[in-house]
């Protein structure tokens, strides 16, 4: 029925199981609970970049058109470890589609994995940055979109 839904903000908030630090042990943690929307369950978490992203985008459409400032709450904590995150997708030539080869590394029944990577990722992740710039903006998204877009065109920057 159109106008019978009611946001459920604790779909986004729940908490990853055991934490994301589990998969970052020795390394830099990045995720303050519960910032990371995954886009999927995997085990362990591979953390999909382009997933995330258009989790924020609902997320600000969602505070925008509801006025909601929990919706505001949770998207300003998902740009802020957006901003945290993005060098580990950054492979220097492109960007990762998501940190599986980070994750699968860490876990000792699990062989390491490359980094994933696709073309038509990379172009969604440009988009999403820009989008996301526009919407905030930080000239830090504005800064790794422009990045990855020399990546694109053969300029490693």
């Amino acid at each position: 029925m159109v106008g019978s839904w009611k946001p459920c903000p604790q779909v986004l908030t729940d908490s990853i199981p055991d934490g994301a630090d589990v998969y970052f042990e020795g390394s830099r943690p990045f995720i303050s609970e519960p910032s990371f929307f995954l886009e999927y369950p995997a085990e362990p978490n591979v953390f999909t970049l382009n997933g995330y992203m258009f989790t924020l985008l609902g997320l600000y459409d969602w505070a925008t058109e509801a006025k909601s400032s929990e919706a505001r709450d949770i998207f300003n904590d998902g740009i802020a470890t957006l901003e945290k995150i993005l060098p580990y997708y950054d492979l220097g030539t492109f960007s990762a589609y998501d940190l599986s080869y980070i994750t699968h590394s860490r876990l000792p029944y699990l062989q390491p994995r490359a980094p994933h990577i696709a073309p038509r990722y990379h172009a969604i992740h440009i988009a999403q940055l820009r989008a996301l710039s526009s919407v905030t903006g930080e000239n830090l998204l504005k800064a790794r979109a422009d990045k990855w877009q020399g990546y694109a065109e053969g300029k490693q920057l």
